[in-house]
């Protein structure tokens, strides 16, 4: 095949890898990568023909590398301590890259002892650098001779495949986006939503079982930085142990397993998206002459609001019916935590696909057209005010029972026309910062629906009254037809009751919510951070 920039721009990740691996410096590496890419460039200009890419970028990264080297050396860039030690004399160039892969591999080597796992590591260095007889080293540890041997043994025969394995392009950057379906009280949960360490752990293990010092070699991270983080991991049940091996306990989404999810959803969600629109829309006067606060509000924003819970109360109905050999989906209790919390992990590799992935006619545009969208949030303050939010926007919005009871007071306010207090100023200029209140001449208003009990009652009526109209299992079928095109991408190690899960978890509102903004059948907000866009607040009374 003719080389291309397209095949080289595939490599680039891995070209930085290389460079980064010998150099151990960010800036230096950026600027081998440069060359190294230049010298591909040339070549595919020249149209070179390349059997094995692999090794021909990697014969390149090993040319512009020795070049770089004798380059240096000559312009003396390069001190004596970087490459040797000791009373060795200056090498001559012909020397250069010898001395400097020797180093280099000794570098290496260090490295490699970092990722081995525990026991093989403490009895390596006891052994060659402490110079610690076997013997010493069994009565130290408390464990016999005969495993001390075995450790040894076994440490050299990973350390020249370490070695081996590091001379390849092998490097990949792995980000994953995590989330949660049930209630957390860690909300980065352990790492997982925030720790690059963590996600490259549970995406190197998210296919088969690897040892610590697979996982090591794998990510490119020490062993024994790794410890922590897997026991933390393996105590949260988002990994098991299984024998000496380490595997992730959840279906981390792939890129294209997520856009055979989204195609899925362009072809099959189009006609509930909209036949659900119209049912709602047919209703809207009704639920508008309820008279709650915020009923003048824009109609089309108030809708956005209002076919979300729709949406969100027919697949709730769906789940109620058989979805697999009898078993139904709400009976799923979420799994419990170690910390006390019981919820699913839901996550995907973060980046393009690496793949093809065959997708309908107008797909693309479709998928470049989608909204950004951070899941559904429910609060509660006092058991007494409630919400329901969809969260859309880049970020994850911070609206919890604090806010909540500001709202309520806020509506005090505004209903009785009370003169605000002190503290109530404080909180009116609070919720008025985030977009929730409006305040204009002198006067309060909630820029979202905020229901009393006795209107969100009429409201939910309304609500079951379409369900009704349109039928309990409005969405059952889709919700079949996604499960059947997931299963194949759940990993077969994962539990009955995971797979059950995961095959039916995948349809989520976000995808009506699509269809409906690509169809351009309902107005969107400019500003889609203001925060009271698509939140909606209400009371119930205590129950008992």
């Amino acid at each position: 095949m003719k080389l291309t920039g397209e095949i080289i721009t595939r490599y680039s990740q891995k070209i930085y890898g290389f460079a980064f691996d010998k150099l151990c410096d960010p800036d230096r590496a950026e600027e081998l990568s440069q060359e190294i890419i230049l010298e591909l460039l040339k070549s595919a200009a020249r149209g070179q023909e390349v059997d094995n890419p692999d090794g021909y970028v990697y014969t390149v990264c090993r040319y512009a590398f020795a070049k770089s080297l004798r380059k240096k050396y000559r312009s003396r860039e390069i001190s004596v301590e970087d490459h040797v030690s000791g009373d060795n004399p200056i090498p001559s160039n012909e020397n250069i890259e010898e001395n400097t892969e020797q180093k280099l591999l000794t570098a290496r080597l260090m490295r490699e002892i970092t990722r081995l796992s525990r026991n093989h590591r403490q009895v390596t260095v006891m052994f060659y650098f402490d110079n610690i007889p076997g013997e010493e080293i069994a009565r130290r540890l408390g464990i016999p001779h005969s495993t001390v041997r075995y450790y040894l043994g076994e440490s050299r025969k990973k350390l020249r495949e370490g070695i081996d394995m590091s001379e390849n392009l092998n490097f990949d950057i792995i980000k994953i986006a995590a989330g949660h379906d049930g209630n957390v009280i860690d909300m980065k949960m352990h790492g997982l939503a925030d720790n690059p360490l963590v996600a490259g752990i549970v995406a190197a293990c998210c296919e088969k079982p690897l040892t610590v010092e697979e996982i090591s070699r794998a990510i490119g991270v020490g062993a024994a930085y790794l410890e922590y983080y897997l026991d933390d991991l393996t105590g949260m049940d988002y990994m098991k142990k299984v024998g000496n091996k380490y595997v992730t306990n959840f279906y981390l989404r792939t890129p294209e397993s997520m856009v055979k999810s989204e195609n899925y959803s362009y072809v099959n969600a189009a006609a509930p998206a909209v036949t659900a629109l119209d049912a709602l829309q047919s209703r809207m006067d009704d639920i508008l002459a309820i008279g709650f606060m915020g009923s003048d509000l824009d109609r089309d924003s108030l809708t956005w609001m209002f076919y979300g819970d729709l949406i969100k109360t027919l697949i709730s109905s769906a789940y109620t019916y058989p979805l697999d050999k009898g078993r139904k989906y709400h009976d799923m209790p979420n799994p419990l935590r170690a910390d006390g919390s019981a919820h699913w992990v839901w996550a995907a590799i973060n980046s393009k696909p690496r793949n093809p992935v065959s997708t309908a006619e107008g797909f693309d545009e479709y998928s470049e057209s989608c909204l950004s969208f951070n899941g559904v949030k429910t609060r509660s303050a006092d058991d007494k005010i409630f919400s329901l939010q969809f969260d859309f926007g880049t970020g994850w919005r911070e609206f919890n029972g604090e806010e909540l009871s500001a709202l309520g007071r806020i509506r005090e306010l505004i209903l009785s026309g009370a003169e605000p207090t002190e503290y109530d100023k404080f909180i009116i200029a609070n919720m008025s910062k985030n977009g929730y209140v409006t305040v204009s001449g002198g006067k309060m208003r909630l820029n979202l629906p905020y229901m009393a009990a006795e209107e969100y009652k009429k409201y939910r009526d309304i609500i079951e009254d379409i369900c009704e109209e349109l039928g309990r299992d409005f969405l059952l079928e889709y919700i079949k037809g996604s499960g059947r095109l997931t299963e194949s991408d759940i990993p077969a190690y994962l539990d009955e009751d995971m797979r059950f899960y995961y095959k039916y978890s995948n349809v989520k509102i976000r995808e009506f919510f699509q269809i409906i903004k690509y169809k351009g059948l309902l107005s969107l907000p400019e500003n889609l951070e203001n925060s009271a866009f698509c939140t909606l607040v209400y009371e119930q009374k205590a129950k008992g």
